[in-house]
């Protein structure tokens, strides 16, 4: 076969591939956990999680003396350092209007070959 006859089957292959990688990402993005099968790993990842530190602590009203101690001299302040201070558990249904949810995401990877 030609080089550019090989290109074009190469074009075709990589395009049909990105359809397939497609449908196996929307699958598991549905079910939302990963999958294994013929040697293929699909990895569900519910996305990063982002925290509103300084959201978190003020509306907890920490003490000024606390607030000083995480607060640099470049007057910025270190509220996540505030909020773990003050022991916040970050999974309380209180702290959601101060939590960013990334979007979920799948990777698709083979299976190392088992070596004998």
């Amino acid at each position: 076969m030609e080089l550019v006859g090989l290109m074009k089957r190469w074009k075709e292959l990589k395009d049909e591939l990105a359809m397939v990688e497609a449908g196996i990402k929307a699958v598991v993005l549905t079910q939302k956990k990963s999958e294994k099968a013929e040697g293929v790993i699909a990895t569900y990842s519910k996305g990063r999680r982002s925290f509103n530190y300084e959201g978190i602590a003020q509306s907890l009203e920490p003490s000024q003396a606390m607030v000083d101690e995480f607060t640099t001299t470049t007057t910025a302040t270190n509220w996540k350092g505030v909020v773990d201070k003050m022991g916040v558990d970050l999974d309380d249904e209180s702290m959601k209007e101060f939590t960013v949810q990334g979007n979920p995401s799948v990777s698709l990877r083979l299976e190392k070959p088992k070596v004998e």
